[in-house]
């Protein structure tokens, strides 16, 4: 999986790779190619951004595009005292 992810993201490191959920599609394809038709599943949104991140953070891989919007925060008022 990791070899799969670490293969989309050098191969879209020149352009924009778009968003997370387009670089989840190109990897179960690349998947499928490597191994055959549901042979390996992508693991579930969540799983894959953590994989994503995990080896793409260190080595510049990922765009601003490719990163998910944060949630506002719940309490912005004690968020704002804090900073």
């Amino acid at each position: 999986m990791v070899a799969a992810i670490m293969q989309v993201l050098e191969a879209q490191r020149e352009r924009s790779s778009g968003t997370l959920s387009r670089l989840r599609r190109m990897v179960g394809w690349v998947l499928e190619e490597t191994h055959g038709p549901g042979a390996v599943r992508v693991p579930p949104v969540t799983t894959f951004n953590r994989l994503v991140h995990t080896p793409a953070d260190g080595h510049g891989l990922l765009g601003s595009a490719a990163h998910v919007a944060a949630a506002p925060s719940p309490h912005p008022d004690r968020d704002a005292a804090a900073g």
